[in-house]
């Protein structure tokens, strides 16, 4: 198995591409191992010998000059369009967020992986710029019907993709939604980084009109403060390292490599449960107590 190795076509496959080489070697072997169906999986000695390829180009181009991202000036349509989301982002109690027109492939990255065939899907149904605008700026927190199980402090909620998670919004409570249905970008160790919308962007950069390939996205501000530890992933410290990959990069055929991703079905798992905290000398309880040990009822 090699970068140059076709993707078999398999009926659990969706076509994909991996920055394998900005993965630290655990985590590669995860991915290509047990993430990926190949029509045999690759032995420890295999994978590892491939990440060390992609590693070592990886490694090759330590002390490359970053491309600059300039700003694309707005056409009147989509100046329009944008002025559409901010009315309805200030609808939703939203503050008033900053836009950004830009060239993707010039943005700094932390997901290492985007699934081709979903983007493929995204850029089939897009036939005009508004429609493609539209995709950019999708209205945030765009709910579901959802599949629903449950039992006491504990609800499965089968979700469309694994971008989904349980929300609260100042204006209607919690919400099993999107967590970010618009394309973001965000500054990140003082490099512009695309956020959110890796396979819109991927979208836009393969499959646009060559005139079209920019995206629109959401500014947002110190993006780091909204990921959980759990979630701080090699990709993310690659990008904030001295030598962190870009979405170009997913075109260099050195650099990418084509992988066959499983597929799979998301389910969103909320599980709850009190805790009972001291209260300090001094302090008052959250809530009254009940009068001679009376039982409260929500």
């Amino acid at each position: 198995m090699s970068a140059a190795t076709p993707v078999p076509s398999q009926p659990n496959a969706l076509a994909g591409i991996v920055l394998l080489g900005w993965k630290t070697r655990d985590a590669a072997l995860r991915l290509l191992q047990e993430h990926c169906a190949f029509d045999r999986p690759p032995t420890d000695h295999e994978a590892e010998a491939l990440w060390a390829r992609m590693r070592a180009r990886v490694n090759a181009l330590r002390g490359r000059p970053l491309p600059r991202v300039e700003p694309c000036e707005l056409t009147d349509e989509e100046r329009a369009g944008v002025e559409r989301f901010r009315a309805a982002c200030l609808a939703q109690g939203h503050p008033p967020v900053e836009i950004l027109k830009v060239d993707p492939r010039n943005l700094v990255v932390y997901q290492l992986e985007v699934t081709i065939a979903r983007s493929r899907e995204i850029a089939n149904r897009l036939a005009t710029r508004a429609a493609w605008l539209d995709e950019f700026l999708s209205a945030p927190h765009t709910a579901v019907q959802p599949s629903v199980r449950h039992s006491p402090n504990a609800i499965d909620v089968d979700v469309p993709h694994g971008e989904w998670g349980l929300l609260f919004d100042p204006a209607r409570g919690f919400l099993v939604a999107e967590a970010a249905r618009q394309v973001n970008v965000s500054r990140l160790a003082d490099r512009w980084t695309l956020w959110g919308g890796y396979h819109r962007a991927y979208a836009a950069a393969a499959y646009a009109p060559p005139a079209d390939r920019t995206i629109v996205a959401v500014v947002t501000d110190d993006a780091t403060r909204h990921v959980a530890a759990a979630q701080r992933t090699c990709g993310l410290r690659a990008a904030q390292s001295d030598n962190p990959p870009i979405f170009a990069d997913f075109f260099d055929p050195q650099l990418a490599l084509p992988v066959p991703f499983k597929r799979k079905r998301f389910t969103l798992q909320i599980r709850a449960r009190v805790v009972a905290h001291d209260i300090a000398a001094g302090d008052a309880p959250a809530h009254d107590p009940a009068p001679n040990g009376a039982l409260l009822r929500a």
